[in-house]
């Protein structure tokens, strides 16, 4: 039988030290065209509107959460997690892959089932680095 290759997109780091995700709440989910969307994986740094019109659904949360929203682009099933700390472009972002599968079979917990009052980390920006 020939092995089939498992292939993934994904964004390696060189040499950490230790490997310590982040809590994010998905407060919003932005779908963009094709078109749209791989200008924006491209230039992130750049001012976008639509990053600009989903700041008011960025609210930090008592679940010490940050609040993000997940860029998909139409027919990718990628997607770009987007913290933009109150900014139009995206000023931290984490490459999620298979993120359009991860939302339609609900494999990402809501916040009601995630979060135990006892879970809460102190700091909500550790592991972040600027």
């Amino acid at each position: 039988m020939t092995e089939v290759p498992i292939l993934i997109n994904a964004q390696l780091r060189s040499k950490q030290e230790e490997i310590q995700p982040t809590r994010c709440d998905v407060a919003c989910i932005v779908e963009l065209s094709n078109a749209e969307f791989y200008d924006f994986q491209f230039n992130p740094l750049a001012d976008h509107d639509f990053i600009k019109e989903h700041l008011p659904d960025l609210k930090t949360d008592a679940f010490h959460a940050i609040p993000c929203m997940l860029v998909l682009g139409e027919g990718v099933d990628d997607g770009i997690l987007v913290d933009p700390q109150g900014y139009d472009y995206a000023r931290y972002t984490a490459y999620i892959p298979m993120a359009r599968q991860l939302f339609q079979n609900e494999q990402v917990e809501s916040v009601d089932d995630a979060i135990e009052d006892d879970d809460l980390e102190e700091d909500p920006f550790q592991g972040m680095t600027m």
